[in-house]
């Protein structure tokens, strides 16, 4: 049997052929940006915006279009899009919409290069996607008050499928991207993505390929 010692510290252990390395105990240092890590390792885990129970009011509209819900924020990348992927969560406590079983509201998110509150088609992260709009987080029907969770995910695939923002199909590691919801109601009355007294989160978690 063979060692490898570094000061008082063994590195390296032989024994019949087989090297072994004792446990490490790191307790300072950054990992270098070549690091690889595996697939499926979360590399970011974000919290974008969030309120407590109880401290909000309505975010809510009777716009037939979209709106700034005010629930924005940035934040920066770890890695490039070709090894990485972005998954957005929002949750909210409670949801409704008003003026009967017919009506309906719908949330769509938007991501850019740089911050704005006008919603444009080109931003939404399904426009790619799904172009008509419509139908994307739509909560219908006045049968209540109801939790609300939906997830938007930035993501290119080999077999073609995309699923980002026309206008930004790509993303460099350490670039500031800014993500926010707008909110609309076609069908007449009134959508209510998060009711007063209510607690909503929206996050982003970016993930290894």
């Amino acid at each position: 049997m063979a060692s490898i010692v570094l000061g008082t510290a063994t590195a390296l252990t032989e024994s019949s052929g087989t090297i072994s390395a004792p446990a490490l105990n790191v307790t300072t240092g950054t990992l270098a940006s070549g690091v690889t890590f595996p697939s499926g390792h979360v590399v970011q885990d974000k919290i974008l915006y969030t309120e407590p129970i109880g401290s909000t009011g309505h975010i809510s509209t009777g716009s037939d279009s979209y709106v700034d819900s005010g629930i924005a924020n940035s934040f920066t990348t770890v890695k490039s899009s070709d090894d990485s992927y972005l998954n957005f969560e929002f949750n909210a406590g409670m949801s409704t919409t008003s003026g009967g079983d017919s009506q309906w509201g719908t949330t769509a998110m938007t991501l850019r290069t740089s911050s704005s509150t006008t919603y444009a088609t080109g931003d939404d992260i399904l426009s790619t996607a799904s172009p008509t709009g419509v139908y994307r987080n739509r909560l219908s029907g006045h049968a209540g008050y109801v939790p609300q969770f939906f997830r938007m995910v930035f993501h290119t695939d080999t077999g073609g499928n995309s699923y980002t923002p026309s206008n930004l199909t790509s993303y460099t590691a350490g670039q500031t991207l800014y993500a926010r919801l707008y909110i609309a109601e076609p069908s007449g009355g009134t959508y209510y993505l998060v009711h007063v007294t209510s607690h909503y989160i929206f996050k982003v978690q970016e993930i290894m390929r």
